[in-house]
């Protein structure tokens, strides 16, 4: 698979971008509200929202869940060094140039087919793991 796929998500043109900025002024489900219609007052809302809600979805998944998203294309694994939370930011919020560098760097990418092999000999090992759609991202849990 190549780990230029994974951005696919990240292109304006193709209707298919996952972004918190900009947000019309309105309820989106009691967890992204608006201070007001722009200015920091407005970033830095939408911005603290985010990660709280981020920040509430991170939980552990046996990789034979995980698996399931694997098959449809959806599951990143993310590397140890990085912060989970602060990856899922990034992708929430499309920072491109970011999320391209820790794929150039190999910090985060697709399961390969040798990955499948070894994780499917435990299916019960269980991951750090977080959905910032359409992507599962997933990650060694910390010792």
């Amino acid at each position: 698979m190549n780990l230029k796929n994974a951005l696919e998500p990240f292109d304006r043109r193709r209707g298919i971008l996952i972004s918190t900025w900009p947000r019309p002024q309105r309820d989106y489900g009691g967890y992204l509200r608006p201070s007001c219609t722009g200015g920091d007052g407005f970033l830095v809302s939408v911005m603290s929202d985010l990660v709280t809600e981020l920040s509430r979805n991170l939980d552990t998944a046996p990789w034979s869940l995980l698996k399931l998203h694997a098959q449809r294309g959806g599951l990143i694994w993310v590397q140890p060094d990085l912060d989970l939370l602060q990856v899922a930011v990034a992708v929430a919020q499309d920072q491109v140039q970011l999320v391209e560098e820790w794929l150039r760097k190999g910090a985060m990418r697709k399961p390969t087919l040798q990955d499948f092999a070894e994780l499917d000999v435990a299916p019960q090992r269980e991951f750090m793991s977080v959905v910032v759609q359409p992507w599962v991202l997933f990650q060694d849990l910390k010792n």
